[in-house]
């Protein structure tokens, strides 16, 4: 028969347990934050100082070297090469990304389509066009540097197009990207992984710690004193889940600070619902940590 003191008692007897070994407690209250602070400094920001080959044929460089001091130069580390084939064999080797090719006739080449337009001939097109050699076995990297390279033409574009009285607008897109239905227009890879990692870490990190402090708990011998004091298995198991949920209630608190308010991940919503939600998850993590236990005999 269900005997509430009885559940109250073994409660007590576990809030003891918890208080008397004090950096297990602190290891259960802050590991979801350790966790989500790992994740917000080491996944989704942009990668920083990728090397680049750089063969700038042109003597002396003209619009090649305006166009580099337009690369971004937190992305991008440029290292000059005295060789097609030596900036090439620099991303072969492993030492560079990607390598960039300027013809020795890029400044004459680019002014000559510009004014030429539509009637340039081939070869003008050929010497006017940045030779890019890109390593995308890290697609991540390669991306950032399309990017990274594409952007810096535009800019550059606008700029040589305003030095000579032309309107910059000519060489933007000819696209228009009004406001967003859903997110933001430049999401980070954090923001986008955000949700489901808090997810997966309420769920998992509750299922690994119920599962071991209970085994534990039958290990030292309190499972069985207490089912020979009277208690049954019902009870037992409430005030377990009484006691995770506690411990669930103050690591989530943590862990939700960690994300939104240290790493200032945008929450576009109630944080209601978020700490609703990521709560349950903690707690079917609980009752899966239970059914761990109770198939595992030790650790």
């Amino acid at each position: 028969m269900f005997d509430l003191n009885r559940v109250m008692a073994l409660f007590i007897k576990n809030s003891i347990r918890l208080k008397r070994n004090v950096p297990i407690l602190l290891f259960y209250f802050f590991l979801p934050s350790i966790q989500i602070a790992l994740f917000c400094i080491c996944i989704g920001q942009d990668p920083k100082n990728i090397p680049v080959a750089v063969y700038n044929a042109e003597d002396p460089p003209g619009l090649s070297a305006e166009y580099l001091s337009f690369v971004n130069s937190e992305i991008v580390v440029q290292v000059p090469y005295n060789s097609l084939e030596e900036a090439r064999q620099a991303v072969v080797d492993g030492k560079a990304w990607a390598a960039l090719h300027f013809s020795h006739n890029y400044s004459a080449s680019l002014n000559q389509r510009r004014i030429m337009a539509g009637k340039a001939d081939n070869d003008t097109i050929e010497s006017s066009n940045i030779k890019l050699y890109l390593d995308m076995s890290n697609q991540v990297i390669g991306f950032v540097l399309l990017r990274t390279f594409f952007l810096a033409f535009q800019s550059f574009a606008q700029d040589y197009l305003s030095i000579l009285g032309y309107n910059p607008a000519t060489v933007t897109l000819p696209i228009t990207i009004e406001k967003v239905i859903y997110g933001t227009v430049n999401p980070s890879m954090t923001e986008f992984m955000a949700p489901g990692v808090i997810i997966l870490i309420a769920y998992y990190a509750t299922t690994a710690l119920t599962a071991l402090s209970l085994v534990l708990e039958r290990k030292d011998g309190l499972l069985e004193r207490s089912l020979v004091a009277g208690v049954n298995s019902f009870e037992f198991l409430i005030s377990h889940i009484m006691t995770q949920t506690i411990v669930l209630s103050i690591q989530e608190v943590f862990m939700l600070a960690t994300t939104f308010y240290i790493f200032k991940v945008p929450s576009r919503g109630p944080m209601i619902w978020v700490f609703s939600l990521t709560f349950f998850q903690g707690l079917a993590g609980v009752m899966f940590g239970l059914f761990i236990s109770s198939l595992c005999a030790d650790e």
